[in-house]
Order: C-alpha cells, then structure tokens, then sequence
C-alpha cells in the first residue's frame, strides 16, 4: 500500500506484531506527528524503548 500513496512512509518496527503501538509507543507518536514532507526519515531502534509490564 506504500508504494501506492504518493509521500507514503513505511515504518517497520523489528520484533514486533499487533502490539508495536504499546512496544513502540514513543516512537510510533513522535513518527505519526511528523510532518510527511520532512527531509529525514525516523531512527526505529532495534529494542523497545521500555519493556512491557506485568501482562503486555
């Protein structure tokens, strides 16, 4: 689908499913509030910034 939509990004956070929002949720906030014609594409770390807590 991100080849289709002209400025599309695609974003692939690495060990990660249904619950990258959670896993990855300061990255996915800052990468989503961007403006989509900024220069610079967004660093994905290879680890969740926290891990998750008892039960997620």
């Amino acid at each position: 689908m991100s080849q289709l939509l002209p400025n599309a990004e695609l974003v692939i956070y690495p060990d990660s499913g249904h619950g990258f929002l959670f896993q990855y949720a300061e990255i996915f906030a800052r990468t989503s509030n961007e403006s989509p014609d900024r220069p610079e594409t967004a660093e994905v770390p290879s680890a969740p910034l926290h891990a998750p807590g008892p039960g997620g």
